[in-house]
């Protein structure tokens, strides 16, 4: 009997060397083939499992693009939607690469702020920004670049104003791109402008709107005034007038006739040493 009972155990771990063990170890299912059958029936098979309910899995990582499963997280990010959104109410921080992607509210006194390294960021990465009751200088870190709507490859800053936009998106090495309402006036073609005592506005349509002065003439005579910039096709209108009063200075000035490049004047009146200077606005394209 101690013979067949050894041979029956045979090297059995101790643990399991019972029926009664046994027994709890099938959890006493006395149709545990059968229970074990129908859990693997519910299992999906490997291949094209059609999978019910809400099942989840690991979210790849950004700009992933190897057959790795995506997520709906995955996907609401590649589409573009921002997960977060910080906001920055003071002056002279740093974005930390961490909050790539993200949507960024510049407030308060943050009359200042500076950008991850490019290099810091997967290509591709986006910052959105927006100024909110607040005008700020959004500078670049070390020798990274700043792309003004693709012109302009030595930016080292952009100004944000109050109720404007920019959106960086990094190359992943050493530069930003940027676009939105902030860049249009860095847009030399359609928004360059030049706002000094001569100067000149560009516009989308292709206008041009221009003002300038000439000199201080005392006597009665003809200048040719130039514009600061050649209009392309024609200057529709033309406007003079004085940089000082006409009954102080005794005379004023009436236009001849306008080119794309100058404007020429006349100065009519009683001579007067002091002399007065024209002033001009043009609108042309």
């Amino acid at each position: 009997m101690q013979a067949a009972i050894a041979a029956l155990v045979a090297s059995s771990p101790a643990a399991l060397d019972t029926l009664n063990e046994l027994a709890a170890a099938l959890g006493n299912d006395a149709n545990f083939a059968a229970t074990v059958t129908n859990a693997l029936a519910l299992k999906a098979p490997l291949a094209s499992p059609d999978l019910t309910g809400n099942p989840t899995a690991p979210t790849a990582a950004q700009f992933d693009n190897d057959t790795t499963l995506a997520s709906t997280a995955f996907v609401q990010r590649a589409l573009g939607g921002y997960g977060r959104m910080f906001s920055y109410g003071t002056a002279g921080q740093t974005i930390p690469a961490t909050q790539a992607n993200s949507h960024i509210n510049l407030f308060g006194t943050c009359s200042s702020i500076a950008l991850p390294l490019a290099g810091s960021v997967a290509a591709g990465s986006v910052i959105m920004i927006d100024g909110v009751s607040v005008s700020c200088t959004i500078n670049r870190q070390g020798t990274n670049n700043i792309f003004l709507n693709g012109t302009n490859p030595s930016a080292t800053s952009v100004g944000v104003n109050d109720g404007e936009s920019i959106m960086f998106v990094s190359d992943g090495t050493e530069s930003w791109f940027a676009t939105g309402i902030a860049t249009l006036k860095y847009a030399p073609a359609s928004f360059g402008t030049s706002l000094d005592h001569n100067g000149y506005q560009k516009l989308p349509s292709g206008l041009i709107v221009q003002w300038c002065g000439g000199v201080s003439q005392a006597a009665s005579g003809n200048q040719v005034v130039t514009f600061p910039i050649a209009f392309p096709t024609v200057a529709l209108w033309c406007q003079v007038t004085n940089i000082y009063g006409f009954a102080s200075q005794g005379g004023g000035y009436a236009l001849i006739t306008a080119t794309q490049t100058t404007a020429t004047v006349a100065r009519n009146g009683v001579d007067n040493a002091n002399g007065v200077a024209p002033q001009i606005l043009a609108v042309g394209y």
